[in-house]
This record gives C-alpha cells, sequence and structure tokens, in this order.
C-alpha cells in the first residue's frame, strides 16, 4: 500500500468522528493538501485522480468534513484540497496532461453539485464573511486568511459555472448580498475580483436574480469596478462588461448607468479598440458594443451617448476597422447602435404605415354555424397568420412610447361555440362516400324494435345502392360544387380556362392583369441550383452604405417610381369594375421602350404580388417598400412583383429596406426568383434562382409597430444584371403558387382522371372575402375487396402561412402521385379516403400576404 493509501485510509477512520481527535484531522488533511497542490505534476494528478473518481467517494467524504468540521486550520485544508481538484494548474503530462487535468477538472465539479456542494460551500462564505465582519469591528484580526478567502472563492466560481441553479440557490439563502458585498470590498483585488465577477455574471443572467441585484445597488458597484480596472485589456475588464451587459436588460440599471461615467468610458474602450490586436480585445469590443446597444434603447442612454459623441465615434470605428472576417460582428453591432441613435431620421414612410389594403371585418353572428344560403359553406372561421419569430434579448426591443395606430374599419370577429353532436351532423355531407355505413348505423339507434334481417338488408341496399352511385359520379360534374368554374365550358383553350378562374378571383386591391408565369404555368428549372456564396466584404460595403444614408439623409436622390397608396386611393375614387376579363399582354410589350420614362417601371397588382412602394436612390438603385397584412402595418416577407423598361447588363440594385425576420435565408446561400418573359418566349425558360452581392443586414429605419416597442427594419439586397434590354421579368422571394393555379390544377385533374378513380370536388366554406375554400376527395371506387366503410380517412391541407408557397408545390405532387396508375397509389387509395384542403388561407395567397 502507498502512503498516499495509508493517508486516505487514515482519513477515512478520522472522519467518522471528525470533532474527537482534531490534531489528527487536522495534520492528515494538511499533508493531502500539500500533496494536491504539489509543485510535482506526476504526485498532484494521480492523488486528484483518485479524489475525482465517482466510486471512490473521497469528493463525499471530503465535503462532509466541510460540512462538520469547525477547526479552521482544517476548513482551509479541506477548501484548498477541493480547490485544487475543481480548478487544477493549467500545466500538464507530456502526453496529453493538459487534457486530462482539464477533465478531471469537470468531473470533480459536476460530482460536487450532485453532492449538493453549492450549498455547503454558498454556507461557509456566508459564515465566513460574517466572521470577517465581526472581527473588523473588534480589535482582533481577521478569523481567516486571505489563501482561503481565495480558495474558496475560486471553488464557489467553478461550482456556479456548473450548477443551472445557482441562482435560485443564491436568492433562497439569502446569499445575494453576501456576495454583492464581497464584490464591493474586493473591487481593487487583482486576485478576488475575477472569480466574484464569474459569480456575478452568472447571477446577472437571471432575470429575478438581476432585480434583486439593481435594488441592492449594483449600477453603482458596477460603475466603481469599471473605472478602477481603466482601459487596459485584461480578462478582469471583458467579465466586468460582460455583467453590466446582462444587467442592461434591466430598464432601472440602464436608467441608473446612464447617470454615470460608464457610456464615456465604453466609448473610449472601442476607440481603442481600432488599433488593437487579439481575441481578448475583440471580446472586450464586442461586450462594450452590446451594452451601449442596450442602454442606447432607452432615451436617457441615447441623449448621454450622442453627448459625448457616440455617433462620430462609432462611425469612425466602422470606417476604420480593419477588413477582416472577425470584425465584421463589430460593425453590424456598432452600426445596430447608430440605427438607434440617429437624430432627425427620415421615416421610412412619411405618411400612415397602415396597409392600404382595407377590409371591413363581418360583424359578430349569433351562430357562426347556422346554415347558409350559399351551398356547401358552413363556417367562415379562419387561422390568424403567426409567423413571426419571437426576437430574444439579443435584438433588444426598445420600449419608447410611440403612438398607437387604430385601423379605420373594425369589429369584433365571430367567437367560437361549442358544438354537438347535431352540429357536426352538417358536415356529413363531406363524407357521403360512408353514407350507406352512417344510415345504417342510423337507423339501427331510431328503433331498437326492428328486425336484424331487416336492418342488414336494408344496409345491404344501401350499400349497393351508394356503391353505384359512386360509381357513376363524374368528376367533371363534381366541379358544379364550386362557383369559381361556372360557365367554363370544358374544351376550350387552357388560357382561356386560367383567365376566366383569374377574373372571378376576389382581391382586396383590384388586379390589373394575370402574371405571365402564373398563366404558363412556369416552373423552376429541372436541375439543382447552386446556392450564392456570401461576399462579406459586399455586405460589409452595403452596410456602411445604409449608415452614411442614416447620418446624411439629404444627400443623394430620392425619387418615387411606384406608389401603391396613390394607386389604391386613386381606384376608390374611379369606380373600379371587377367585371372586366383579366389577361396578359406582356409578349406585345416586349422591346418595346418609354422615351419619357428613364427609370425601372414596377407593378405589383396581379394574384399574389406584393410591393407597396419603390423609390430611386442612385441610376441603378432602387430602395422597395413590402406591404403588409390587411388592417396591418406589419408582417413582412413575402415579395412578388413585375419589372420592366430595364437595359441589359448593367447590375441593378434592389433594396427592400421594411424585413422584419432577424434571420434569413439569405445569409445561407438562398438567391430571389427571376422570370424573364423574353427567355420563356423563345428559350422556353421558366423560373430561375439569379443575384449576386445577396446581403440582409439591419438598416436604419426603426420598425414602431411592435405594440410600444421599436426596433430596427432590416434590408434584402441584391443585385440583378437582366440578359434582355426592354424586357418583361418577375421577381418572388419562391416559386408563386396563387389561388388561381391551385384552381387550375382542380380542373386539369377533373378532366384527366383516370375512370377507376373516384376524385370529388366540394366546396369546404367561402372566405371573408367570398372566395371559395374547396375539400377534394381522392379514393378508389367501392369494392368487394376494399369496401368504402373499413378505409381510414386521411386528412392534408397547406398554405396556413400563405407565404410558404413551397407547401403548395408539395401538395401537388403529392396530389399527382396519389391520381397516378402507380402500383403504390393504387394500393393507398385501396386502403384510405384522402381529404384534401389545398388553401386554408386563400385570401393571404390571393394578396400576397
Amino acid at each position: 500500500m502507498s502512503d498516499e493509501d495509508c493517508v486516505l485510509d487514515r482519513l477515512i477512520t478520522l472522519s467518522e468522528k471528525p470533532t474527537e481527535n482534531v490534531p489528527s484531522l487536522r495534520a492528515t488533511v494538511a499533508r493531502l493538501h500539500s500533496r494536491v497542490a504539489s509543485h510535482d505534476i506526476h504526485v498532484r494528478a494521480k492523488l486528484v485522480e483518485k479524489f475525482c473518481r465517482p466510486s471512490s467517494g473521497y469528493l463525499a467524504l471530503l465535503l462532509s468534513l466541510l460540512e462538520n468540521v469547525k477547526d479552521h486550520p482544517s476548513l482551509c485544508s479541506l477548501v484548498g484540497i477541493l480547490h485544487e481538484c475543481c480548478a487544477p494548474k493549467a500545466a500538464g503530462s507530456e502526453k496529453g496532461g493538459k487534457k486530462s487535468s482539464t477533465n478531471s477538472r469537470v468531473v470533480a465539479t459536476e460530482q460536487l453539485v450532485q453532492l449538493g456542494g453549492t450549498h455547503a460551500i454558498l454556507k461557509l462564505v456566508m459564515h465566513v464573511v460574517k466572521d470577517t465582519n465581526s472581527g473588523q469591528q473588534q480589535p482582533s484580526p481577521p478569523v481567516w486568511p486571505h489563501q482561503f478567502t481565495h480558495d474558496l472563492l475560486w471553488l464557489l466560481a467553478h461550482l456556479a459555472q456548473r450548477d443551472g441553479k445557482f441562482a435560485l440557490k443564491c436568492r433562497t439563502m439569502g446569499a445575494l448580498k453576501v456576495l454583492h458585498l464581497l464584490l464591493k470590498n474586493h473591487v481593487s483585488s487583482s486576485k478576488l475580483l475575477y472569480p466574484l465577477l464569474m459569480m456575478m455574471k452568472i447571477l446577472a443572467r437571471n432575470g429575478n436574480t438581476s432585480k434583486l441585484l439593481v435594488k441592492d445597488g449594483a449600477a453603482q458597484t458596477m460603475e466603481i469596478t469599471l473605472t478602477s480596472l481603466g482601459l487596459t485589456p485584461h480578462p478582469r475588464l471583458r467579465l466586468c462588461i460582460d455583467v453590466m451587459n446582462s444587467l442592461a436588460k434591466n430598464p432601472v440599471f440602464c436608467g441608473k448607468l446612464s447617470r454615470t461615467q460608464v457610456i464615456h468610458i465604453l466609448l473610449r474602450l472601442i476607440e481603442r479598440c481600432d488599433h488593437q490586436e487579439g481575441k481578448l480585445q475583440l471580446r472586450i469590443c464586442s461586450a462594450a458594443l452590446s451594452t451601449l446597444y442596450r442602454m442606447c434603447a432607452y432615451k436617457a442612454g441615447r441623449v448621454v451617448f450622442r453627448s459625448h459623441n457616440g455617433l462620430q465615434i462609432l462611425h469612425s470605428f466602422c470606417t476604420s476597422c480593419p477588413d477582416e472576417k472577425n470584425r465584421d460582428a463589430l460593425v453590424g453591432r456598432a452600426s445596430d447602435v447608430i440605427s438607434i441613435c440617429l437624430e432627425n431620421r427620415a421615416p421610412l414612410l412619411a405618411e400612415n404605415t397602415l396597409s392600404p389594403a382595407k377590409f371591413a371585418l363581418p360583424v359578430p353572428l349569433t351562430n357562426i354555424y347556422a346554415q347558409e344560403d350559399r351551398s356547401g359553406s358552413s363556417s367562415r372561421d379562419t387561422t390568424p397568420n403567426s409567423d413571426d419569430e419571437k426576437i430574444g434579448d439579443e435584438d433588444c426591443l426598445i420600449p419608447d412610447e410611440v403612438e398607437s395606430t387604430c385601423m379605420e374599419e373594425s369589429a369584433t370577429l365571430p367567437q367560437i361555440m361549442l358544438r354537438d353532436i347535431d352540429d357536426l351532423k352538417a358536415y356529413s355531407h363531406f363524407f357521403e362516400e360512408l353514407s350507406g355505413s352512417l344510415r345504417s348505423s342510423r337507423d339501427s339507434s331510431l328503433s331498437d324494435s326492428e328486425d336484424e334481417e331487416d336492418t342488414s338488408s336494408a344496409s345491404k341496399s344501401t350499400k349497393s345502392s351508394s356503391q353505384s352511385e359512386y360509381r357513376a359520379l363524374n368528376p367533371i360534374e363534381t366541379l358544379k360544387n364550386l362557383k369559381i368554374f361556372s360557365k367554363i365550358r370544358s374544351g376550350i383553350d387552357p388560357y382561356k380556362v386560367y383567365f376566366s378562374i383569374a377574373s372571378k378571383v376576389i382581391p382586396v386591391i383590384p388586379f390589373v392583369k394575370v402574371a405571365y408565369p402564373d398563366m404558363i404555368g412556369a416552373e423552376a428549372v429541372n436541375a439543382p441550383e447552386p446556392l450564392y456564396t456570401k461576399d462579406r466584404k459586399v455586405c460589409r460595403t452595403k452596410l456602411m452604405q445604409c449608415i452614411d444614408r442614416g447620418l446624411h439623409p439629404e444627400q443623394g436622390m430620392s425619387r418615387v417610381v411606384y406608389d401603391m397608396d396613390s394607386i389604391v386611393n386613386n381606384v376608390r375614387r374611379n369606380s373600379f369594375s371587377s367585371e372586366r376579363m383579366l389577361g396578359n399582354w406582356d409578349e406585345s410589350r416586349l422591346g418595346k421602350e418609354n422615351p419619357d420614362v428613364v427609370h425601372l417601371v414596377f407593378e405589383s397588382r396581379f394574384e399574389s404580388g406584393n410591393l407597396r412602394r419603390a423609390t430611386q436612390v442612385g441610376p441603378l438603385e432602387y430602395d422597395l417598400i413590402l406591404m403588409p397584412d390587411v388592417n396591418s402595418n406589419k408582417h413582412h416577407q413575402w415579395f412578388y412583383f413585375e419589372v420592366s423598361n430595364m437595359k441589359a447588363d448593367l447590375p441593378y440594385t434592389f433594396n427592400i429596406i421594411n424585413c422584419e425576420k432577424q434571420n434569413s435565408q439569405f445569409n445561407y446561400g438562398m438567391k430571389p426568383l427571376l422570370f424573364s418573359v423574353f427567355n420563356a418566349v423563345n428559350e422556353q425558360i421558366g423560373w430561375v434562382r439569379t443575384g449576386t452581392d445577396i446581403c440582409y443586414y439591419r438598416n436604419t429605419y426603426l420598425n414602431q409597430t411592435g405594440g410600444g416597442k421599436v426596433r430596427p427594419y432590416l434590408t434584402t439586397s441584391f443585385t440583378i444584371t437582366f440578359p434582355h434590354a426592354r424586357d418583361v421579368c418577375y421577381l418572388a422571394y419562391h416559386y408563386p403558387y396563387p389561388y388561381s393555379r391551385m384552381m387550375m390544377q382542380v380542373w386539369n385533374w377533373a378532366h384527366t382522371i383516370q375512370p377507376s378513380i373516384l376524385f370529388k370536388v366540394q366546396q369546404l366554406c367561402y372566405s371573408l372575402n367570398d372566395n371559395e375554400v374547396p375539400v377534394l376527395t381522392v379514393t378508389n371506387h367501392d369494392s368487394a375487396s376494399s369496401p368504402m366503410q373499413d378505409r381510414e380517412i386521411v386528412i392534408l391541407s397547406c398554405r396556413v402561412h400563405p407565404g410558404e408557397s413551397n407547401s403548395s408545390w408539395v401538395l401537388e405532387g403529392l396530389l399527382q402521385y396519389l391520381l397516378s396508375s402507380h402500383e403504390n397509389a393504387e394500393r393507398l387509395r385501396d386502403h384510405f379516403i384522402f381529404k384534401v384542403i389545398p388553401m386554408l388561407n386563400p385570401e393571404g395567397v390571393i394578396n400576397g400576404w
């Protein structure tokens, strides 16, 4: 047995009665402490490995002694041993020593947390602070040595890193004020400040704990700490700013900190970062910018920031920052601070930001499930579009008071009512293929005294009659269930069918045409397209141009070339006929030029189109604003518009400046879609992914539509080089799939269906704007080998979120497969009845929301 094993065995023996033989226990733990803190790497590593082995139980033994021993020298040795186990010296053995040392520290720390070590160490810290304060009030010297305090605080700091409930334990034990007091007393201590800041950083991340710290005067403490650390880069300085950054989520803390010199110090740190290298300097600068961003979220912080020449300092920082990848995030964060601190900024829209698309909602109905005169309409329930992402704390919403906007026309939507079995019977006509089964069960329930043989024969008769009825069912006849197909004869030109369908669609803003790619059913190229590789230098250049425009809005051109608000007002004054037949004349416009127009010509008044305003800000650059949701001023993502009057081989830049998503697929290689009418006519080319210099970044316009909170809009910027002059092109976020295309596909399927397939078209309901919502039934006809009543029902739906057009393409492919003669498709139709609702939100799809 080795000497170490003998000492450990003696420790186990003494731990049974730790208060009886104090000198022996003191000598034993002191000897172990000297070996575990030895400068000999092998001696230290060997003993630490024994302590950290989960099966040994030594850590639990040490923790038990720590809670029961009252002898100060013994406690000092015990804390020293635990500290060395959780934070061994960085130097390792010759082969992999550092890695094994780190693993041992992690294992030991996690074991102590599981054994309740955090609670025990916090209790000891509170006891030490109490003894120290009582010792300072008496003529006797402090009770505890400095090295013990050092080891104790470092041990607690390492435990806090691994204990997810550290903040909760501090609150319940009343240790918050104790730790805060320790930080106040050791601001100038180079050895104790770092572990204290480590614990404060964890506490500041917890919302409830940060409130208590702010109430206890954490703002003044952090100002004193930051001032004492100076401007020299050091890990303690980074930790201090990290703590302030977390506490700055609290508005009270920001208000108190704004009355100090913290903003001035942070700006000086950022100025010095221009010519400093190293990861530590970059982290300090990043933390300083994040703290400034949170503080400038409030009016008091912005006033102080501008008074210290903050705009010019950050602009100079952005322009002089080295063109390196690891500095891009700093430039982006600095531009965010500039964006929220600008004075006399140009508004996104000078007038009301409410959508020009206004719709009067219906008044509440007494019974929203009451039958209406229109066939197949039993409900007018809608599902709200909740596509907006939640914004995390990193995005720092700005709680300024903003003028609330009210809808000009508002009403209360119908309230959902509880339904009983009789209400549900109103939907039985959607499941007529099962009527034989339903009828037989209903008959048997109505008359219990009927003979079973009569009931059985009635059921067979019903089944045979329903079977013959569905075998004779003509899919084309079921199209009459939808009024949009009325007066459309079979056998006419497909384009005329599409024009007739599109002309019966009811939009909120009247349409003037059918988009050419929708008319011809344009699709993607049948080959994978490469992703775009983001050019960080281009993105930084565009970001700086955006900042310069925000700082100097009077410079540069600004000419509105397309304005949906003005168009809508003119349409309202001039009675617009909704009976006109829509069409498309793009082919006749190819090659024609209007000499009086020297800019691009835009149009979005077609199905699924979305463009509210286009402003020319440069010879070949345009700022675009998207249309918000109806009766709203938010929800911008989908775009689809027409561009014409272009010149060939010139780089046109488009900036969509009112995006709301905090991230986008444009950051990960996605390209916008381009459709050229010239290419479609001459080369049969459909939609293609195109564009260069694609960027997505925050701009200097503020979004004041968040219910009293403000945040910057984001810009989607891309450059398009049109291949042909005087072409007619369409740009879109994703492959459009409008409502009329869906109806056209239903028309085509009904006319090309195989006789063996039961395909039925019904009207589920009407949308709020009287557009029909169809429901399709797909299965095989009833047969002896596969009775209709034995089949399970599968319900498919898509386009709850209208901007997610990819779901319609997926559903179209699925339906084409189910309606095919493939063996697996036949098997699916024999075993299932498919009820398909191809478009749940037709209003959003039609109006481009």
